[in-house]
């Protein structure tokens, strides 16, 4: 039998990835379907031979001398048996999750390949790596075991028979669900997307492949921009698709189905996509299943899968208006025709899911233009936002830290601000689009008013919290106050933005004017000293770091970009892509001295930032 050798010289890429590399130049196979736009096939120096003799002990490892006062001892006989054993049985372990990667890949494969005519697959526009090929580049992370101390017992089939499918599990538990929310695991366990969801995708097989795909693409992007460096960012014209939002699912996605004859590389996210789809679409035929809080909170998460994502199908604002409509379905019901938000809080499954809910139609609409998408559209559900009457159950929810809603970062009452704020803005683009006329004194007024609310209840409010922190935290319990102290920065960023849309999108006060300068310093500020790089509070706040940041282009602004950049160029490191589309936004407003809204226009997009 031939002896095989095995070669050395293919590029670095695919070395990172542990893959086979062609070694076709000036680019391989490989690198071509990633996207790289060039092949590295370096030669790097490898510094061997004996170690340094020297009494000082020195010694070279990777290029580098390393000096130490004493000569290291060689390893006793007992340390090198445990030694080996670790090896056998790391090498033990590699083998069987390789093999139950094999395993379940080749059963999906399977299933997909049954699927009957009306149970088509989907293909995702965009061909992302395969996890199957990535995975080990992430070797860096902490391993961490599932625990599953919140999750019911006995745990589902596909997780118990599957390492594999169990390893997403731990990836989304333990990276992605972080970025969902404003504030770390260590400063909010009782965090919704790492409490709720899981519980209840353990009783719903479609909520789990969803989740399943989730971590798999965020581990899939974390893999590719630990590759390189450079993360190609797509023309905005491949971004645009025509919005349907006439179907709770997307009616195109299943005019993009997999051609049998058609050698087509389908990723593992792709086919748990499709089995979420296809498992979805089941559900809202069954009228037990359609009312359930699991298939509302399936479809809120494929909207949050693309905004998360941005992903090129731009489909989200369907879901948003696919989980609107069931709602309505549930308020009808109940005699009602407005969705009640309200500063008291709950602990319900249909309570957060509502909530979310509200927090990414509030905030898509913000940054939405009337020529993209009717307002006929964003208005499909009303909001009725209550207020609490009972000043000493306020006061003792400030007390207790209870009054901005953690999952959201967000006061209710500043999100019925941002709600003002997006119908404002929409009534100006309406009467600017029909005759192009001046701004009425009636809605000059209520702009005035507005911003007025806006800014007099972030100042009184901040002021009572001052007073409650010295009262009460100031002394011996500043650990309980920091998750509070992000909390109070997300709130206020958000109440700032709102007030600042008014100025600009309605007022359309020009970018030289004292009053919108002043106002991006301040955000700027509090961004800057409050919001850490590369945090979950900074993938709370990307809508704000989006709209602000894109507004810096006079001379005067141009210092405070890095503020903003060096957070949006974090988020894409950490896999949260969709900053890529932010960051190739700004840059062109930067660029070319145009307004973001006038862009996204130009564009035809519908975009969103609300993760």
């Amino acid at each position: 039998m031939a002896k095989y050798t095995r070669s050395r010289n293919g590029c670095k890429a695919c070395k990172a990835f542990k893959i086979k590399c062609d070694e076709q130049k000036p680019r391989c196979q490989n690198c071509i379907r990633r996207g790289l736009e060039y092949c590295d096939y370096s030669k790097v120096l490898q510094w061997g031979g004996r170690p340094c003799r020297k009494k000082t002990g020195a010694r070279p490892e990777d290029g580098v001398l390393f000096s130490s006062r004493r000569a290291q001892k060689p390893p006793s006989a007992a340390l090198v048996q445990e030694l080996a054993k670790a090896a056998r049985a790391a090498a033990a372990a590699t083998a069987a999750a390789a093999a139950s990667r094999e395993t379940i890949e080749t059963s999906v494969d399977h299933e997909v390949e049954q699927a009957t005519p009306s149970d088509q697959s989907v293909v995702l526009a965009d061909q992302s790596m395969d996890i199957a090929e990535s995975w080990q580049s992430l070797s860096f992370l902490p391993t961490t075991s599932l625990v599953g101390s919140h999750l019911p017992s006995p745990m589902p089939d596909i997780l118990l028979s599957s390492p594999y499918y169990m390893e997403l599990f731990e990836f989304y538990l333990k990276e992605t669900c972080n970025f969902l929310v404003p504030l770390p695991r260590e400063l909010y366990s009782d965090n919704p997307f790492y409490q709720m969801l899981p519980q209840m995708a353990m009783r719903s097989p479609t909520l789990l492949y969803l989740l399943l795909a989730f971590g798999a693409n965020h581990k899939n992007m974390m893999a590719a921009n630990c590759a390189t460096e450079q993360v190609s960012l797509l023309p905005l014209e491949d971004f645009y698709v025509n919005c349907s939002t006439d179907s709770l699912v997307p009616v195109d996605l299943w005019q993009a189905c997999v051609d049998p004859q058609s050698p087509v590389n389908v990723s593992v996210t792709d086919k748990l996509l499709t089995k979420t789809f296809n498992q979805l679409l089941a559900n809202l035929m069954n009228a037990e299943e359609r009312t359930s809080d699991s298939t509302l909170a399936t479809i809120m998460m494929l909207a949050a899968f693309d905004i998360f994502f941005s992903d090129k199908r731009r489909k989200w604002r369907a879901h948003v208006y696919g989980a609107g409509r069931l709602i309505m379905e549930r308020l009808c019901d109940s005699g009602s025709n407005m969705l009640t938000i309200s500063d008291e809080g709950e602990s319900n499954d249909l309570f957060f899911i509502t909530r979310w809910f509200s927090y990414v139609d509030i905030i898509g609409s913000l940054s939405s233009t009337s020529k993209v998408i009717t307002s006929e559209k964003l208005r499909a559900i009303k909001y009725k936002f209550e207020k609490m009457t009972d000043q000493e159950n306020w006061s003792r929810r400030r007390i207790n830290l209870k009054d901005i809603e953690a999952g959201t970062g967000l006061e209710a009452k500043v999100l019925s601000y941002l709600a003002d704020v997006s119908w404002l803005i929409r009534e100006r683009e309406q009467r600017q689009d029909a005759n192009g006329g001046e701004i009425t004194q009636k809605l000059l007024s209520q702009v005035l008013e507005l911003d007025y609310e806006i800014n007099a209840h972030l100042n009184e409010s901040e002021r009572e919290r001052d007073e409650i922190f010295k009262a009460y935290y100031s002394q011996g319990r500043p650990e309980i106050y920091k998750g509070y102290r992000i909390l109070r920065a997300t709130n206020l960023i958000f109440g700032l933005t709102g007030s600042f849309q008014l100025k600009r999108r309605v007022l359309n006060l020009p970018q030289n004017s004292r009053i919108i300068e002043d106002s991006l310093v301040k955000i700027t500020k509090l961004v800057d000293e409050s919001i850490p790089l590369g945090s979950s509070s900074t993938s709370c706040i990307i809508f704000c770091l989006f709209c602000c940041g894109c507004e810096l282009l006079s001379d005067s602004m141009v210092k405070y970009r890095p503020v903003y950049m060096k957070r949006i160029d974090s988020l894409n490191r950490k896999g949260v892509s969709s900053a890529a589309m932010a960051k190739r936004i700004m840059e062109k407003c930067w660029n070319e001295k145009k307004f973001w809204w006038d862009i996204l226009r130009e564009n035809n997009l519908d975009i969103t930032f609300a993760i």
